[in-house]
């Protein structure tokens, strides 16, 4: 079956490409990233990655509790 999108050329977007955002961060952030790109060999943009995925992971964690 043909969508709407197909019909009118829009191609599906593809959730792992990578966007660029401008953020403002207090001083002590930006050099705890500067910090950890420093002693872990890996860049901000990745340091701030997994920052946002368990920062995500954590948010649905307590949304959604696991019963005890």
């Amino acid at each position: 079956m043909i969508t709407d999108d197909q019909l009118m050329g829009k191609k599906p977007v593809d959730m792992e490409e990578l966007k660029e955002i401008k953020v403002k961060l207090p001083v002590r952030q930006l050099l705890q990233l500067h910090y950890a790109k420093l002693t872990s060999d890996r860049s901000i943009s990745e340091v701030v990655n997994q920052a946002l995925l368990v920062y995500f992971a954590d948010l649905r964690a307590r949304a959604h509790p696991t019963p005890a």
